[in-house]
């Protein structure tokens, strides 16, 4: 058996001296594992977070096999001089090891996985990440609805202002008045209405509370990686 895609390294384990088992997000055949030999002058193109081309034999499925594997992109030299954006790329990777099984491939989720890494040293790091946890959601089958045409129904046509913790639809804000309490706010940046004297810290924390909460049903765990993230976002006012 043999296989060949482009593929993002998610993590490592050392197998004695010159070599390690690693595990992939591949394009075309989804989490990948495999060992790969890399001595001292190879160790800098394991790094996770590398994009890599990669290929892989083995005899049987079942097989780890040994994978060959050549670097296209590092985007964790973009990241150095950030703590928040080195933490950022391992909260990516930590939980795309997490959600997904092997063999279970999404290239349209590849590809914007790609694209958030090739672009993690640019300026609105954090909207990008926002959107990138909805898209995981969408693949992870807890996806949000909350554009009007999938929100809860109102006769009055009153504006989006709050979701639903149970079914991920945004509620009206008339319609949601009365469970203020057991709602989430619609944050600003997905569309719901601007509080009177928000801000822009708010908001982002309205996200992250929205998309936290079933980001942790879907993968039944609440990532310390991520929890670390918030923390420096919230210390830095998510400005990087």
């Amino acid at each position: 058996m043999e296989i060949q895609s482009d593929a993002i390294l998610l993590k490592i384990i050392p197998n004695g001296e010159n070599a390690l088992v690693a595990s992939f997000l591949s394009k075309d055949y989804g989490k990948v594992r495999g060992f790969v030999r890399a001595g001292a002058k190879k160790r800098a193109d394991f790094q996770v977070g590398n994009i890599l081309q990669i290929s892989q034999k083995k005899r049987l499925e079942h097989q780890l096999g040994h994978v060959i594997a050549e670097v296209e992109h590092m985007p964790a030299v973009h990241c150095f001089n950030s703590m928040v954006r080195l933490q950022a790329l391992h909260y990516v990777l930590e939980m795309v090891d997490k959600a997904f099984e092997e063999g279970d491939a999404h290239p349209k989720f590849f590809e914007i996985t790609h694209a958030f890494l090739l672009t993690i040293g640019e300026d609105n790091m954090w909207e990008r990440l926002a959107y990138w946890e909805l898209e995981l959601l969408a693949r992870l089958g807890f996806g949000l609805s909350l554009h009007a045409e999938d929100a809860v129904e109102c006769a009055e046509n009153s504006p989006l202002m709050y979701v639903s913790p149970k079914s991920g639809r945004a509620v009206p804000e008339k319609v949601g008045a009365a469970y203020v309490d057991r709602l989430f706010r619609l944050p600003h940046l997905f569309g719901g209405k601007m509080p009177k004297n928000g801000s822009k810290v708010a908001d982002f924390l309205d996200v992250f509370a929205l998309t936290g909460h079933f980001l942790t049903h879907a993968v039944h765990d609440e990532l310390s990686s991520r929890k670390k993230l918030l923390e420096l976002g919230r210390e830095t006012s998510f400005r990087e």
